[in-house]
């Protein structure tokens, strides 16, 4: 169900700024469709937040602006390999230009139309195909993709989720071990880290009780009539919230003192650990006894293709990993899919990093088991850049 008849990009925007990212979405239009490779364009779909009208906003001095990035993907049909080569350079430099002249950050990515129906099941294509916004070419042409209904996908594509959004929060946690977040004017990246770590936190506890749904307004509305186990639902909420309003912009940027950012950054770690617990223990039909029972290869994360060639396959990732690192994972670990190996090792970096979940951590990602945290933190981030 495509929003393309919707009229709006924002959730509640004021009418200069709707006016205001229509004309964006122009300029993206016709500096695409003037590209050499415009003959193979099936569409050009605007993603995200303005796909689905729930976009951000915020003022700038009296003016309305848009606040989140700009998502597109570009469909295209009869492209050979070199072909896609350049088209996605092309695209990377449209980006670069407009996301200069926007803002805001713009990004392309290139979908084959032919391969549409044999894209991998996943939250982001099934959240794709149930809403979007066709800004030039065929309204209909991301029907084919064969992706579930978000309702329909194994809880192991939430548990992925999840671990894209936690090494937002290592990535946080970083910043804190240097004082960063402290010292710099500007902590916006560092609250879009703790807002996406908290959204993740409800999204998987929506997942677990098999209530998510792709639409914010919706997921908040579905969070607060959610069945809740134990206590700190009140405080849970009310961070939920605070991160829904930095996710569209009604946050106004400011300094964080000091202090704040070590608090806010506990409080998201803790909100993530539990509901990551209460997602896994609904993919696995128990509980987790600790994150460093969790970290065992024993425990499957539900990562990785089932062909019989993916062992294989996952060894030598785990033998290119490991040449600036003196060791490979242990035998059970490399055969895994290397995101296995970095959800091992996630929750016990969050929680603590004291030496003995250090070396579980160093355990799971390959790496010396003396290893500091920074040391572990650095390794873990290498490799979810590579591989997630």
């Amino acid at each position: 169900m495509p929003c393309s008849d919707s009229g709006r990009y924002t959730l509640g925007g004021p009418p200069d700024v709707e006016l205001r990212i229509a004309r964006d979405q122009q300029r993206v239009v016709d500096e695409v469709t003037a590209l050499p490779q415009a003959d193979r364009l099936v569409a050009l779909v605007l993603a995200g937040g303005y796909g689905r009208a729930e976009g951000g906003f915020r003022y700038a001095g009296s003016t309305a602006v848009p606040y989140n990035d700009y998502d597109y993907f570009v469909v295209v049909r009869d492209c050979g390999a070199r072909d896609l080569r350049r088209l996605r350079r092309a695209l990377h430099g449209i980006g670069e230009r407009l996301g200069g002249e926007f803002g805001l950050e713009v990004d392309f990515a290139v979908l084959a139309a032919e391969r549409l129906a044999r894209l991998p099941a996943c939250l982001m294509y099934s959240e794709l195909k149930w809403q979007h916004r066709v800004l030039a070419g065929d309204p209909r042409a991301l029907e084919s993709i064969a992706s579930p209904p978000v309702d329909e996908l194994p809880l192991a594509e939430f548990s992925r989720m999840m671990l894209n959004r936690g090494a937002l929060l290592l990535m946080n946690g970083q910043q804190l071990a240097g004082g960063a977040a402290v010292r710099t004017r500007s902590c916006e990246r560092f609250l879009r880290y703790f807002s996406k770590g908290l959204l993740a936190a409800g999204d998987a506890r929506l997942a677990a009780a098999g209530r998510y749904h792709p639409s914010v307004d919706e997921r908040g509305r579905r969070l607060r009539s959610l069945e809740w186990s134990g206590s700190g639902r009140e405080r849970f909420m009310e961070l939920y919230d605070f991160a829904v309003r930095i996710k569209l912009g009604g946050e106004p940027a400011r300094v964080l003192q000091p202090g704040e950012p070590q608090r806010l950054h506990r409080l998201a770690v803790h909100e993530w650990l539990e509901a990551y617990r209460v997602l896994e223990t609904a993919r696995l039909g128990c509980a987790p006894d600790t994150w460093q029972t969790y970290a065992s290869a024993g425990v499957a994360k539900g990562q990785g293709a089932g062909r019989w060639w993916s062992p294989l396959h996952h060894l030598a990732l785990a033998m290119a990993a490991a040449v600036a690192r003196v060791r490979l994972p242990d035998p059970g670990r490399a055969l895994l899919h290397p995101r296995e190996r970095l959800m091992s090792a996630l929750p016990l970096l969050l929680e603590s990093g004291v030496p003995a979940q250090n070396r579980l951590a160093a355990e799971a990602l390959g790496v010396p088991i003396d290893a500091a945290w920074p040391t572990l933190a650095d390794c873990f981030l290498q490799d979810w850049r590579r591989y997630c």
